[in-house]
């Protein structure tokens, strides 16, 4: 039971966990306001994945001036997702208070979050707000309407979301972050490992993936305040994503994410509540659709339009290889998908998921 698993001391350990990689222009900032928690009882832990700068000189001299400042090196290069699943397996504390290192907690933020955890969620969630940093009004303007469809939008008090409305949430703003970025998520560490790794496959979405895989089991508490601030910034992962890797960021991590919530086991859940409404949302129907459309587009593309080979490369790497999307995206497997489909009604269907997804 997820009771026995969560302590419910009301003064637990919360490990404030930041990875770290190259990160020396903020990290101080970042760990002055870990440092500066109205809320005692926490570890501060300092991941490193290989920094080349003066990060880990920084996150040293916190650890000599306050004990609670715990400094770690990876023997070897984990990535951003690796890092962030060995934050949960090196934290001691019964909680894990996520916060990368070019972002900052107000000081009551683990204060606040504590005090509403209970036993039977193991994620909670705040409100946060975007710190601009030499970026243009189209980026600023995206960033405003990722925090307008915020989960803390949704309450105008502390509140239990269940996994239920927490369902809904994903299919109405599907592919949308609508929880947060990881400075505003704590989840508990027991629960979180059982629901197993942050997934490596995904590259933008890996932190939206993963706390998406715990709501729809479990919902979340929802703190609707903000009291954290994410720093968008030209240097931030998104930014390098986007620049180094544009079709996975853009196009193929959500492709893949969709088609994870169709086949994957640990959305059971989810498919299966799906069916259960009047009328039905058929997961695996929207992820077949976009998965048709998207082969379709890709096999129409000339071979020097829209970086054809890559996406042919990403195509294969990222879906058709994939171990538990793969197997439904074959071009035959699609093909019988698509016969089913319409011999079954799928029309008025997808109107239905639209409506989810556009909260009609």
């Amino acid at each position: 039971m997820l009771e026995s698993q969560i302590v419910t001391s009301s003064t637990p350990l919360i490990t404030i966990a930041i990875p770290t990689l190259n990160g020396e222009k903020y990290i101080e900032e970042c760990l002055r306001s870990a440092c500066g928690q109205t809320y005692e009882n926490t570890e501060i832990l300092v991941l490193d994945d290989g920094s080349v700068d003066d990060t880990l000189a920084i996150a040293d001299a916190f650890g000599r001036a306050d004990q609670r400042v715990r400094v770690q090196r990876n023997a070897q290069r984990k990535g951003l997702c690796g890092n962030f699943t060995a934050c949960l397996h090196e934290a001691s504390g019964s909680w894990v208070k996520y916060l990368l290192q070019d972002d900052s907690l107000d000081a009551e933020c683990v204060e606040r979050m504590v005090a509403v955890a209970r036993p039977d969620c193991p994620m909670v969630v705040c409100g946060r707000r975007y710190v601009y940093e030499g970026v243009d009004e189209k980026r600023r303007l995206g960033a405003e309407s990722t925090l307008r469809v915020s989960i803390a939008s949704e309450v105008s008090s502390p509140s239990f979301i269940s996994a239920s409305d927490f369902r809904w949430l994903v299919m109405r703003h599907l592919s949308v972050n609508f929880v947060g970025e990881p400075v505003a998520v704590m989840v508990n560490r027991f629960a979180s490992l059982g629901e197993g790794d942050f997934d490596p496959r995904f590259l933008q979405m890996v932190d939206l993936e993963y706390f998406v895989r715990l709501g729809v089991r479990y919902g979340a508490v929802v703190v609707p305040e903000a009291l954290a601030s994410f720093r968008v910034h030209p240097a931030q992962a998104t930014a390098t994503h986007l620049a180094e890797k544009p079709l996975q960021t853009m196009y193929f991590d959500d492709l893949l994410y969709v088609a994870n919530l169709a086949y994957s086991p640990h959305y059971a859940d989810l498919r299966a509540w799906g069916l259960k409404q009047r009328p039905a949302i058929d997961v695996r129907r929207i992820a077949r659709t976009r998965l048709r459309r998207a082969r379709r587009a890709l096999l129409a593309r000339s071979p020097g339009d829209w970086e054809v080979g890559a996406a042919a490369d990403l195509w294969e790497s990222l879906i058709a290889n994939d171990p538990i999307v793969g197997p439904y995206a074959s071009r035959e497997e699609l093909r019988r998908a698509a016969l089913r489909d319409a011999m079954t009604g799928w029309g008025p269907r997808c109107r239905i998921a639209a409506d989810a997804r556009s909260g009609a």
